[in-house]
């Protein structure tokens, strides 16, 4: 299932089922993992990835890990901010975070006193399927396996996305998806 999100997202929300205390679904199949994006963080991604559709860019995406009342075993992510990696090395079909992505994300980490986490990464797929490559397989795999880690993958040129994580050891579409409504992204 892609998610579309037009030139006016806001709109979009706007139509959707609310969740309570979170906020509005953009898709919900009732199965698997819950995820929570703040809505202003989808402006800012969208952004940084379509600034360059040329090869691929990408970033990290940064929570809060939640268990939904009742089931201390389940986990929602929710993310709530981002931290672009401009200086990722990336073409058209791949895209590397390397150490200086890492030092950049940790030092964000450590000096945010809004006490996130990274919870997965975002990139762009500009014009390519919005399945994950053998290299995004790798990366998940090696550097986002939790079940509550995330893989964002978007395509600038068509407006879609699709969000991903690892479960029982398989990486599988999170088509759990949710609009966090309070002003969260600073």
């Amino acid at each position: 299932m892609r998610l579309h999100l037009p030139g006016n997202w806001k709109s979009l929300a706007r139509q959707m089922e609310p969740v309570p205390t979170i906020g509005t679904w953009l898709r919900r199949d009732g199965l698997g993992p819950r995820v929570y994006i703040a809505e202003s963080l989808v402006a800012v991604v969208s952004a940084h990835l379509e600034h360059d559709t040329s090869r691929e860019h990408g970033g990290f995406l940064l929570g809060k890990i939640v268990h939904p009342e009742g089931d201390d075993q389940a986990t929602e992510s929710v993310v709530r901010d981002c931290v672009a990696c401009p200086m990722a090395s990336g073409s058209l079909h791949h895209l590397t975070l390397g150490p200086e992505c890492w030092q950049k994300v940790y030092r964000y980490e450590k000096a945010s006193d809004r006490q996130l986490m990274i919870v997965g990464w975002y990139h762009s797929h500009p014009g390519m399927p919005l399945r994950p490559s053998a290299r995004d397989e790798f990366i998940q795999r090696h550097f986002f396996a939790e079940p509550w880690q995330l893989a964002w993958i978007c395509d600038p040129l068509a407006g879609t996305h699709e969000f991903y994580a690892m479960r029982n050891g398989f990486i599988t579409a999170i088509t759990n998806v949710g609009l966090e409504h309070s002003p969260q992204h600073e």
